[in-house]
């Protein structure tokens, strides 16, 4: 049975800058990515809670957090890269953090 909060629950997107915790070597020898993030939350702030700490057990600091939105799925079913509309629809029954590609620099 799902809960109030639960229902609550909708699939944001956002565009996370993120550089390696010191002495981590997760991103090669580059000094930072940026990195598409998707994920289920109750809000705007609590998306980026979850966002940050999934960084953080990968090795990654989260230095920034762009143009964070609700997916829409319909609105972005023709102009959406399927991998991304896929990647949406993996965070809603997972219900955890999903990343598409890092691009390092």
């Amino acid at each position: 049975m799902s809960t109030e909060r639960e229902s609550n629950r909708r699939v944001y997107i956002g565009m996370a800058n993120v550089r390696p915790k010191h002495d981590m070597t997760v991103l090669d020898k580059h000094n930072a990515a940026v990195v598409n993030v998707l994920g289920c939350a109750n809000s705007e702030r609590d998306f980026t809670k979850q966002v940050e700490r999934s960084f953080l057990r990968d090795g990654l600091e989260m230095f920034e957090l762009e143009e964070v939105e609700i997916f829409c799925f319909k609105r972005n079913q023709g102009i959406t890269k399927q991998d991304l509309l896929a990647k949406a629809k993996l965070a809603l029954d997972t219900q955890q953090i999903v990343f598409d590609t890092f691009y390092t620099y």
